[in-house]
């Protein structure tokens, strides 16, 4: 047996498919069987930019297709998974070569055939990951000034026992103004936390809560996260993600509203 940091998505609007590559069989250990020396690297695609495909399908009638931007990842030159990462899709935890490595994600999108295929690169950046350390690398921003944030991810995990779990949050919706996550009707849990922002982990009680996103110092509720129920002995994040004024399709729908993710980063098997 061997611990997984493997990331699950909990939906909270509409369902979405979550890449789960790279998983393991989880105990309490912080080390991966088989990867010792190995940094542990996870991605995820929270930029809110979507093409749209003005086309003809194989029938030859008119057909619009509208969908986020999925990326190709690639390290020091190297493609790391065969497929592209959807928008609002993430890696799961992965191990890699430890020292600084070289992150560049592709658009994986052809305008002529609305079929995904590597493209032009949109984002460089270098990466410091140390050994048998967790990272997570976001992919934010919006297509025209898109970057990465780099978190390391300290999975000591609570007690079971304890009746407790950790949480932290990341902002990461580009046009949202800082914000507070609130209990409704209690405590403030992240104050006044700013785009790009991740907050460490924190020990609350386990439990289901009516979480409300608010622009900070105020009790207006911009994105309401009702029924978020967190375990003992886990590790979440509550992930702000979307644009707090969506971007429209050619029908006048909302394709990348402002909408919140909970990712479970860290779970033992009983």
């Amino acid at each position: 047996m061997f611990p997984s940091k493997n990331t699950f998505r909990l939906l909270l609007a509409a369902p979405l498919l979550g890449l789960l590559l790279g998983g393991c069989n989880p105990t309490g250990v912080d080390e991966f069987d088989g990867d010792p020396g190995k940094a542990k690297l996870m991605v995820y695609n929270v930029m809110p930019s979507f093409y749209v495909y003005q086309g003809v399908n194989k029938e030859g009638l008119p057909i619009t297709v509208t969908n986020g931007l999925p990326l190709y990842l690639n390290l020091d030159g190297v493609r790391t998974f065969a497929g592209p990462l959807g928008y609002n899709n993430y890696t799961g935890y992965f191990p890699v070569e430890p020292g600084n490595r070289a992150f560049r994600a592709d658009t994986a999108f052809d305008a002529s055939t609305a079929i995904p295929k590597p493209s032009a690169p949109v984002v460089n950046s270098n990466v410091e990951l140390a050994a048998d350390r967790f990272y997570t690398l976001f992919v934010v921003d919006t297509l025209q000034s898109i970057e990465t944030v780099l978190v390391e991810d300290d999975l000591t995990p609570p007690d079971p026992a304890s009746g407790r779990a950790k949480v932290r949050f990341a902002h990461m919706s580009p046009d949202a103004p800082a914000v507070d996550v609130a209990v409704q009707g209690g405590p403030v849990l992240f104050g006044n936390q700013s785009f790009k922002g991740v907050t460490p982990f924190v020990e609350v009680d386990a439990n289901s809560y009516n979480l409300e996103v608010r622009p900070a110092g105020t009790t207006t509720v911009a994105l309401p996260l009702s029924n978020t129920r967190f375990d003992a002995g886990k590790m979440y994040t509550v992930v702000a993600a979307g644009r707090l004024n969506p971007q429209k399709d050619a029908s006048g729908n909302n394709r990348n509203a402002l909408r919140g993710e909970i990712l479970i980063n860290y779970y033992v098997y009983p």
